[in-house]
């Protein structure tokens, strides 16, 4: 299903972006600044409003400008250099962001078997300008790589096989990373199907139920580490719904009591790599 709304807006700066989810889609590239840096145009999309976002004259460093983005989590994206095995996290993207920030992460050397391994993810337990922010990577590799911003080196630690290619996120309820397993069915609270099927974990019996209400709440599933907010809070987001994106897919959201799926790709310019950017912190 189509919705044919929308349009677009463009800002001066990120200072006059409201503090709410986007999807960032990719820049244009206007001018190149130095040998390294680039003046771009950002393309976001407003899933509250429906329509582009465009941030005109966007300079982006040399640090950034060389690096491929992997993931966001908590509305920062991670960044990894195409010349070493650095790892950086930035607001840059994020238009909720009064202050642009790059925090460069100690390379990730010889984590598995004095090799390097590709970082498949990364979660972070909170903003990563905050005293307690702890980095968690998963690499594609049976391991989980620990760090706080401003650390010399990561602790590796070895999981078992079956969480080779597992993602790593962060509950802020229990304060603890989880890793997701592909093979033990009862872990997976989301699985995507036509749609989406969302089951509801029950913590003190450790068992799962299926669920079309997830109440006013908004699952945002993608490369991004999956969030959710409250469509009270931000209005024009649809309730009990999962907001997803991809590059088969493209993006949209799937309404759950209704098992409608309403595709959005058409919104904004074509990307082979869409991420959701949760509200800063």
């Amino acid at each position: 299903m189509f919705l044919f709304v929308g349009g677009i807006r463009k800002l001066r700066s990120f200072s006059t972006a409201a503090a709410q989810p986007y999807l960032l889609v990719r820049e244009r590239e206007v001018t190149v600044k130095s040998s390294s840096e680039r003046v771009v145009t950002l393309n976001l999309l407003d899933p509250c409003k429906l329509e582009t976002v465009k941030i005109p004259g966007k300079t982006l460093p040399t640090e950034v400008a060389k690096s491929l983005r992997i993931g966001s989590s908590k509305g920062w994206v991670a960044l990894r250099d195409l010349q070493n095995s650095k790892l950086r996290l930035t607001n840059l993207f994020n238009p909720c962001a009064s202050s642009p920030i790059t925090i460069t992460l100690a390379p990730v050397d010889g984590c598995y078997r004095g090799s390097v391994a590709r970082v498949y993810n990364v979660s972070l337990s909170a903003s990563p300008n905050q005293r307690d922010c702890v980095v968690a990577a998963k690499l594609f590799a049976p391991v989980v790589s620990l760090c706080r911003p401003g650390d010399s080196e990561w602790t590796h630690i070895e999981t078992p096989n079956h969480f080779f290619t597992s993602a790593v996120m962060h509950s802020m309820r229990d304060q603890k990373f989880y890793l997701h397993s592909p093979d033990t069915a009862p872990t997976d609270l989301i699985k995507t199907c036509s749609g989406f099927m969302v089951f509801k974990q029950d913590h003190g019996k450790k068992l799962c139920s299926y669920t079309q209400d997830i109440g006013d709440l908004c699952i945002f599933l993608g490369k991004n580490e999956s969030f959710c907010v409250s469509a009270t809070k931000y209005p024009g987001l649809v309730p009990n719904s999962v907001y997803f994106e991809g590059i088969l897919n493209g993006f949209g959201f799937y309404e759950l009591s209704s098992n409608t799926v309403h595709d959005l790709t058409h919104l904004a310019p074509f990307s082979t790599f869409y991420l959701w950017l949760a509200p800063l912190e």
